[in-house]
């Protein structure tokens, strides 16, 4: 079952969570997965594992498990790189070995200073944070990114 969204995009309606998994569970889990029917997963930069899911991706792919338009990939950008979304999606798409991504979210909509680390502020630091940043910037850079790393964009 999938749910059409508004510039037509068929998402799977289930999907597979690749949070807290890693190593060669993650490439089993993948490629099982895969094997039972599995098309969307949904992934993230802070899971720190998205090497790993494009390590099985590659191999699904290249070994004919499944067409690239078959899958539906969800990744997600971190609070310290509201300010770096293009960067931060090109290093995603590198790590997951992707041409493109189905849907790129926000993971959490709070920013943090940009430090390459990933970490988790304090409220005081998060409202200091936000207060700082233009939303208009922040959103702009994700509709410039749309186009260089989507397969489509979606503003649903």
């Amino acid at each position: 079952m999938a749910i059409t969204l508004n510039n037509g995009l068929k998402m799977p309606m289930i999907g597979l969570g690749v949070w807290r998994t890693e190593g060669k569970d993650l490439k089993n889990l993948m490629i099982n997965a895969i094997k039972i029917g599995y098309r969307h997963f949904d992934c993230a930069a802070d899971y720190k594992n998205e090497a790993e899911v494009g390590e099985a991706l590659e191999e699904a792919l290249q070994t004919g498990l499944v067409k690239r338009e078959d899958l539906f990939i969800t990744t997600k950008l971190w609070n310290s790189d509201h300010g770096h979304v293009v960067e931060a999606c090109k290093d995603s798409l590198n790590k997951l070995r992707l041409q493109y991504l189905d849907l790129y979210l926000v993971h959490f909509p709070v920013a943090t200073n940009h430090t390459g680390h990933l970490f988790l502020p304090s409220f005081i630091f998060t409202f200091s944070m936000l207060a700082k940043v233009d939303p208009k910037d922040r959103w702009g850079s994700t509709v410039l990114f749309a186009s260089l790393c989507l397969s489509s964009l979606c503003l649903c």
